[in-house]
């Protein structure tokens, strides 16, 4: 899925790794910021971009290290994510979308804030696009498995990751937005022309709920695996919600989840089904032909 063009210097502290997707212009404006700082590296993932990302930064600037990464056609950002994590071998990283334009001195203010044990947020001065931008330990990154890969609309799988991150003993601190020089302005239609859900209400909607059904699963049936093929089913039932109330003349939809059995207590002489009763209703003005 993913092949390396060069490896990054061990020595450095921290890795920027960024996702191209249709995002040429941007990463043409944020990409040059990071590669002038010092003590780091820079992955580039670039998920079949249409506009020649892969070209360009192997032409212009090959100390950049550069990820391809196949999605066959459309863009999971968690995934995306996951094999800039894979290439990573300094000890912090730091997640960062293409349309946010970092500061000349970002490693000069920033290395001193670093604190082991902790990962890192910015306020969102500079506006919301900023939110899911973030600076990990890359063990830290790991022992948690990453993004989630379930995530297959827009928004949410920033907000999980950092949950994750927190139950797993890893609290954030948070840095100033003057590391940050700006964030690039666009269009809802580029943030979502990849997705198959161009919706963003629908898609962000979808995202919470499976989060919220996830952290259901995990408390009811706490000794359950969280593996991603029942990951993938519980995003399933969220997407089938969403997508019946987006639908319904009341925005509302009534349904049931299955939990998991629990594998380490048998009936003998009984069989047990243990589902979980939901009602979801849309805001009035959501509807499925909404962008």
């Amino acid at each position: 899925m993913a092949a390396r063009s060069r490896k990054t210097n061990t020595a450095n502290l921290l890795t920027f790794v960024v996702v191209c997707k249709g995002r040429l212009a941007h990463l043409q404006q944020s990409l040059p910021p990071m590669l002038a700082q010092a003590n780091t590296a820079t992955v580039v993932v670039e998920v079949e971009c249409p506009d020649g990302t892969a070209e360009w930064v192997a032409a212009n600037h090959p100390q950049a290290q550069l990820v391809r990464h196949v999605e066959n056609g459309g863009l999971n950002l968690s995934r995306a994510r996951n094999a800039g994590l894979a290439a990573v071998t300094t000890p912090w990283m730091m997640f960062i979308d293409a349309d946010i334009v970092i500061a000349a001195d970002f490693m000069e203010k920033v290395a001193p804030q670093l604190v082991a044990g902790r990962y890192h947020r910015f306020d969102s001065a500079k506006g919301p696009s900023i939110y899911g931008s973030n600076i990990v330990e890359t063990p830290a990154a790991r022992k948690i498995g990453g993004y989630d890969e379930a995530f297959e609309g827009w928004g949410g799988e920033d907000t999980d990751f950092h949950d994750r991150l927190d139950v797993s003993g890893v609290s954030s601190l948070q840095l100033g937005s003057s590391v940050i020089n700006r964030i690039i302005n666009h269009p809802t239609e580029v943030r979502t022309r990849f997705y198959r859900e161009r919706n963003i209400a629908l898609s962000q909607t979808t995202n919470t709920l499976y989060r919220v059904l996830k952290r259901k699963v995990a408390r009811l049936s706490p000794i359950t695996q969280l593996d991603l093929p029942l990951r993938k089913t519980i995003y399933r039932v969220a997407q089938q919600a969403v997508e019946r109330a987006a639908v319904a003349p009341d925005h509302a939809v009534e349904f049931q989840m299955e939990l998991p059995a629990d594998p380490d207590i048998q009936f003998r002489l009984a069989e047990l089904e243990q589902r979980i009763t939901l009602r979801l209703t849309l805001a009035p003005h959501v509807s499925k032909t909404q962008n």
